[in-house]
């Protein structure tokens, strides 16, 4: 995270993709997003830049209101999900 998180504020963070302990760039498209499960919906739409090999700069991150969130990954094959990780955290 490069800024702090809260219901108040956008968020910042940085990426880092890995793989075999070297940077690697995620294969386009994929999409991050933020997931409230227990109330059914998610937040305004995260922007992604990309900013070196495996580095992603996220801003816009908008935790509308606190609880339990998930921060979604998704790697995609035209409309066929073909990979998913998923982050949890809880605002409070």
């Amino acid at each position: 995270w490069l800024s702090p998180i809260n219901s108040l504020e956008s968020a910042k963070a940085l990426l880092i993709v890995t793989q075999h302990s070297y940077a690697a760039d995620l294969p386009s498209p994929f999409n991050i997003f933020l997931w409230m499960p227990d109330m059914g919906h998610g937040a305004p739409p995260i922007t992604i830049k990309k900013i070196g090999s495996g580095l992603y700069e996220l801003s816009d991150i908008y935790f509308i209101m606190d609880g339990f969130w998930q921060i979604r990954i998704q790697l995609k094959n035209n409309d066929t999900l073909t990979e998913e990780q998923i982050f949890e955290y809880t605002l409070q």
